[in-house]
């Protein structure tokens, strides 16, 4: 997080520093100039797995900071040049531009972004047909509440955190998971922690 994330320009560099100079050859991206794509830019691929990393180690706050940061609207639309709607496959760390998108419409990246929000940020993963709740979220949000779609039916969840751990279904305790495939209509989900 020191040398990577650039937060003045809200950038989370592949490596630091890029390769321009000496006698290091590291191949075909040392053709980039230096803080342009794979050479010491973001590589949004990559800034993503950091964001779940940070998550995975318990970093709510760190993560979530990441995950903000590679969103369009984290950077001047006069800087990033790129579609507001789409992640960037890259945005450039480079001095002369720093915060523009490039490559826009990376459907890897955004596939990536999605999941580690929902999964390790939100902490909604599904297993063996069960939901179940594992937020890692940022210290200063108290819970969420979200819907999830069932095929005969909808979950409305709601995730406090309170300290105490506990999972209730239509205020009944359900301590292993929420039965997906069992569920027909609308429910109450509580999960606090």
């Amino acid at each position: 997080m020191e040398h990577l994330f650039d937060r003045e320009h809200q950038i989370v560099k592949l490596f630091a520093p890029p390769f321009d100079e000496g006698e290091r050859d590291p191949g075909y991206i040392r053709g980039y100039l230096p803080g342009v794509r794979e050479n010491g830019g973001q590589y949004t691929h990559a800034a993503v797995w950091l964001a779940l990393a940070l998550f995975r180690l318990g970093r709510g706050d760190e993560g979530h900071e990441v995950l903000h940061a590679l969103l369009p609207a984290a950077h001047a639309p006069e800087c990033y040049q790129a579609e507001p709607y789409v992640l960037a496959a890259d945005v450039y760390a480079n001095p002369q531009h720093p915060g523009r998108g490039g490559w826009s419409w990376y459907t890897g990246a955004a596939g990536w972004f999605y999941r580690t929000a929902v999964e390790e940020l939100l902490g909604l993963r599904v297993r063996e047909g069960r939901l179940y709740m594992e937020p890692c979220l940022p210290q200063a949000w108290s819970g969420y509440e979200a819907e999830w779609a069932l095929t005969s039916g909808r979950l409305h969840l709601k995730i406090e955190r309170t300290g105490t751990r506990g999972l209730l279904l239509d205020g009944k305790p359900c301590g292993d998971g929420i039965p997906l495939n069992q569920l027909r209509g609308e429910h109450q989900v509580l999960f606090s922690f």
